[in-house]
């Protein structure tokens, strides 16, 4: 027995170490498979990545694009309510005038029918062009 005991023990240890090699096949494969996974996933989240820092300087151009949208806007707005305040004050510059005119005028025939000898004066210069 003793030998059949030996040969049990060698087959145990040419048995074990097949299958010490076949786990570590297998745990090489599944390291290998596992390694392959891990690049696969890290290369699609860079891709992710860029594709969310394309999508990101996009907005923010498209953002800019808009702002610069709306200066041009508030400036065109703001020209002509300036050209409207403008045409006011010019407006509102001549009946100032006009008003000033017309007072003058007003105070001169003031003056006139106030005097006798200016009214007659006045009335005939009419007369002597007529």
């Amino acid at each position: 027995m003793p030998a059949a005991a030996a040969a049990a023990v060698i087959i145990g240890a040419i048995i074990a170490a097949g299958g010490g090699v076949t786990a570590s096949l297998i745990s090489s494969s599944d390291a290998e498979e596992a390694q392959k996974e891990a690049r696969k996933l890290a290369q699609i989240r860079r891709q992710d990545e860029l594709a969310y820092q394309r999508a990101k300087e996009r907005l923010e151009k498209l953002t800019l694009q808009q702002r610069r949208r709306e200066a041009r806007m508030q400036a065109k707005a703001e020209e002509k309510r300036l050209k409207q305040r403008e045409k006011e004050f010019g407006q509102h510059k001549k009946e100032v005038a006009s008003a000033e005119r017309e007072g003058f005028f007003n105070k001169q025939m003031g003056i006139l029918n106030s005097s006798e000898i200016m009214r007659s004066n006045f009335a005939n210069s009419f007369q002597r062009r007529a």
